[in-house]
């Protein structure tokens, strides 16, 4: 017979290894910044220079100029786009999207 013997592993794993599920509402402000809104996972509640890993929003509501408009989160560049689902372009930057949301699940790291 085999027998695996006991070890302490605790001491392998370290905090900063480990990854959080962060659910939310983010709000746009007035302004939609071209190229995307830079985010990053401590502004999402994880800890200080923590990066998001996924992002899954859902559709934009709050105004009703947000009509046709979906996101996309950016993982390489920490950005949440907003595009024209309509015409499948990156939305202008004179998009006010003040008083739009959307809720996300992220996994911040």
């Amino acid at each position: 017979a085999y027998e695996i013997p006991k070890r302490d592993w605790s001491s392998d794993v370290c905090s900063s290894d480990l990854s959080k599920l962060i659910a939310g509402t983010l709000t746009f402000d007035s302004s939609y910044a071209t190229n995307g809104e830079s985010i990053t996972g401590a502004e999402l509640g994880g800890p200080a220079g923590s990066q998001i890993v996924w992002m899954m929003t859902s559709p934009i509501r709050g105004v009703a100029s947000t009509t046709g408009l979906a996101t996309r989160f950016d993982a390489t560049n920490q950005k949440l786009l907003v595009f024209n689902s309509t015409a499948g372009a990156e939305t202008a930057n004179t998009t006010n999207l003040s008083a739009a949301v959307v809720d996300y699940i992220a996994l911040v790291r």
